[in-house]
């Protein structure tokens, strides 16, 4: 589920491994699915680590031009 996803990603975020699996994988997930977290993804966006903020600033991005509103 989003919620379990959130959490390995903002906890282990750091790790190459985990960065490279979760930059293929948003490409395979609907961007509807991320509204739901929205309010949990915007609330690490100043997240200590450096690659963590990246795919947050990335995922917003993508986020922001399917749904401009």
């Amino acid at each position: 589920d989003i919620l379990r996803l959130l959490t390995l990603w903002f906890n282990h975020g750091a790790t190459s491994e985990v960065q490279m699996a979760l930059q293929k994988g948003f490409g395979l997930v609907s961007i509807d699915t991320w509204l739901v977290v929205l309010p949990q993804i915007i609330a690490r966006i100043h997240s200590n680590n450096h690659a963590v903020r990246e795919l947050i600033q990335s995922l917003l991005v993508r986020i922001g031009q399917q749904h401009p509103q």
